[in-house]
């Protein structure tokens, strides 16, 4: 398995950050790692789609864990691997709001594999992250 992990905390309210969650056809104005995403329904479990990062084909993907307002993991599958993006939102003592997305590769192989691809699929995070509050 391998792992990735990257918060930043915003005074925003997690509310103003999970509407833009749910509305996935615009997930490319804050991931710019994405050319396209495509949603078969609304965020919920079970809701498949496909994203296409930049300079590649779609990928499917499912979405496999909603907490209202909290957060959603979505997976997609290359061959044998699983690659998970968890998006959650924790509250701050103090006012705002936690922001945290993580990746985690698994399956045969993620030992060698993930430190290969995973950087290049979680470079763009940071700024991502960084977007995403900065739009909501």
């Amino acid at each position: 398995m391998w792992t990735y992990e990257y918060s930043l905390d915003t005074p925003k309210a997690r509310q103003a950050i999970w509407a833009r969650y749910c509305d996935c056809g615009t997930w490319t104005e804050w991931d710019h790692g994405l050319d396209h995403v495509e949603a078969d329904g609304p965020l919920a479990v079970g809701t498949t789609g496909k994203l296409t990062p930049k300079g590649q084909g779609p990928i499917p993907f499912t979405v496999i864990d909603v907490h209202e307002q909290s957060s959603f993991t979505d997976e997609c599958s290359m061959g044998e691997l699983v690659i998970r993006f968890r998006h959650q939102l924790t509250d701050l003592d103090e006012q705002g709001t936690r922001v945290t997305h993580s990746v985690v590769i698994s399956g045969p192989g993620a030992e060698q594999i993930g430190p290969k691809i995973g950087p290049a699929i979680t470079a763009d995070i940071p700024a991502s992250v960084a977007e995403l509050i900065k739009l909501a």
